[in-house]
């Protein structure tokens, strides 16, 4: 039996619902699907419920902390970013959970869990007070003051504040569209991309990481998919993957998960994908036809329906970029040794 979990909906006219408990009674809760959360919540909560409360992740969760973080922050000052990140995990995992407070379902958000997006959700409306008498309802006292600090870092955070006033809501009716022209220019940095696109990016490099482990890589992109709502995701990336390997006149130049660079093969993948996720066939077949042979495209091609429905999963569109290749391959020349491999992992 599913928990009741009471919604961000029963909580938003806090502190009155919290004064009077009759108005967050089961019969007005309702539960919350994890894979009904916008892209950015989902990659928050994935990070504890990827950890755990072991000592130490095994290595195919180490390989998943570790991409969760470059997905939601990879820039160059991404560290105070993952340090909040790690912080809010704590805070989650340190709660002393009773038998209805626990996430019996990884299917479901446990209260704890809706609790904290929706004290997100009141810090990123200016509703800071709100939040605070909340959070002294709802957590442990020896963690308010993590709390605290790590929501309002991540508040602030340039990635987060990009996905609009509802980018904590378990809705996908705020998550923002791409019209303006800024959305849709050549980028060369990953830290320029939306969360969309670096969801995408990171888990082609991953698989790329993990193709020459068979063991480990056959568990850690499912693994990735899997904690992050998009169990489906894995076919897309690797169709697109073993058609290029396969057919390809080159060897595609997928980078390491630490390379803040963009390589033109992977502005490719990036390009079909975003095509597959806006539905438009010629353009699609336009976009595979320059990289691909025929049989290829049209492999590909026969499968968009269902790749259009896996895309649209993530939760927030995924830009059609006028990508520069000229600029992109001018720069892969540059690039071609990445100084950034042995670059420590900041989840864990």
């Amino acid at each position: 039996m599913n928990p009741v979990i009471i919604s961000t909906e029963a909580l938003r006219n806090a502190p009155r619902a919290l004064t009077q408990p009759g108005l967050m009674s089961t019969s007005a809760a309702r539960q919350t699907r994890f894979s009904d959360l916008p892209l950015p919540a989902r990659l928050l909560l994935a990070v504890p419920r990827a950890r755990g409360r072991s000592a130490t992740a095994p290595i195919a969760e180490r390989y998943v902390l570790d991409t969760l973080g470059r997905i939601i922050d990879g820039g160059p000052d991404r560290k105070h970013t993952i340090e909040a990140v790690n912080m809010l995990a704590d805070v989650l995992l340190n709660q002393n959970f009773d038998d209805d407070r626990a996430p019996a379902n990884p299917e479901w958000l446990s209260t704890v869990e809706n609790h904290v997006l929706c004290m997100l959700c009141k810090i990123n409306a200016g509703q800071a007070e709100q939040a605070a008498l909340i959070a002294r309802h709802c957590l442990e006292g020896h963690t308010l003051e993590a709390f605290s600090q790590a929501a309002t870092a991540l508040c602030g955070a340039e990635c987060f504040k990009r996905g609009g006033s509802h980018v904590f809501t378990p809705s996908w009716r705020g998550m923002p569209s791409h019209n303006g022209p800024t959305e849709h220019r050549s980028v060369t940095l990953t830290k320029e991309l939306s969360l969309g696109e670096s969801l995408l990016l990171n888990t082609i490099r991953l698989r790329k990481r993990t193709l020459s482990y068979s063991g480990l890589g056959a568990r850690v992109v499912p693994l990735l998919c899997q904690h992050v709502a998009l169990p489906e995701l894995q076919t897309v990336v690797d169709a697109h993957m073993v058609e290029a390997l396969r057919h390809s006149a080159h060897v595609p130049d997928i980078r390491c998960l630490c390379c803040p660079a963009i390589s033109a093969d992977e502005a490719v993948f990036l390009g079909s994908l975003a095509e597959f996720a806006g539905g438009d066939t010629q353009r699609c077949a336009r976009q595979l036809s320059a990289w691909l042979p025929l049989e290829s495209v049209n492999k590909l091609l026969s499968k968009k329906e269902g790749f259009q429905s896996i895309l649209r999963q993530i939760g927030t569109p995924l830009p059609t970029r006028q990508w520069d290749m000229r600029q992109l391959q001018a720069r892969d020349e540059l690039d071609w040794q990445c100084g950034h491999v042995k670059e420590t992992p900041m989840i864990h």
